[in-house]
């Protein structure tokens, strides 16, 4: 595993937890929570990545584009896709829009 890989890694994991403190607040049950981490589980390491980076971590698709150096077209196609894939697996369990 590369230093960029591990610093990924890592970065997620903390990034997870920070969703675990985040989302309670906002979901009405703990199966709901379970169920986002389920559907997060489901996107492509990539699309999570950057959907985390970005909901999480408050970041511009400029400075994660930067971050993990991609074009900022492709942080925005990535995000998009991981939004509807979201959607769909949560229907009727999340409150805010993704």
């Amino acid at each position: 595993m590369s230093d960029r890989d591990r610093y990924r890694a890592l970065m997620l994991e903390h990034l997870y937890g920070l969703l675990e403190v985040d989302e309670v607040r906002e979901l009405e049950e703990r199966e709901s929570l379970e169920q986002l981490r389920r559907a997060l589980l489901n996107l492509r390491p990539e699309e999570q990545e950057v959907f985390l980076l970005r909901q999480n971590g408050g970041l511009t698709y400029e400075e994660i584009a930067e971050i993990l150096g991609i074009p900022g077209g492709t942080v925005r196609s990535r995000i998009n896709r991981a939004r509807i894939m979201l959607k769909d697996k949560l229907k009727g369990f999340a409150k805010t829009e993704l």
